[in-house]
């Protein structure tokens, strides 16, 4: 006889490995639980910076159809777009983690150079102009250089 263990009430990552781990069915949790989609996140984002695609496009030196597919869950962003739109919408260092992880790319880590430079520039509130610039006079690539 199998026993249908319900869902954790928070969205804790331990709590969900716990609930599966105790579950003899796959039930999956409600969507409250889960990581919500980029362009969700992006569109969260912009609402609490209060900045228009356009003007987000237009910081990060984005055209606005790449942005918009982007948007509509199209195109998957590169890391390093993910990091210009991070810096952008003036993200911590929690909300620039998160939005990697969603974007499904590897967070940020100190042990790296060049994601040393960029978490400091993320903690201390700089711009992506002079996120770029600190970039590229340690000698690394500025965040869109390849976009």
């Amino acid at each position: 006889m199998s026993s249908v263990v319900q869902p954790p009430s928070q969205a804790d990552t331990e709590a969900l490995l716990d609930f599966i781990r105790k579950s003899d069915q796959p039930v999956v949790p409600d969507k409250a639980f889960l990581l919500p989609t980029l362009p969700e996140l992006l569109n969260r984002h912009m609402g609490k910076a209060d900045i228009s695609t356009d003007t987000l496009f237009e910081l990060i030196g984005m055209n606005r159809s790449t942005g918009y597919r982007i948007l509509n869950g199209q195109r998957r962003p590169s890391r390093d777009v993910l990091l210009a739109l991070s810096l952008a919408l003036g993200l911590n260092y929690q909300e620039a983690q998160n939005l990697l992880k969603v974007g499904r790319m590897a967070q940020l880590t100190p042990r790296n150079n060049r994601d040393f430079l960029i978490l400091f520039a993320v903690m201390h509130g700089h711009s992506l102009g002079d996120t770029d610039d600190l970039l590229v006079r340690q000698g690394h690539n500025a965040l869109l250089s390849g976009e």
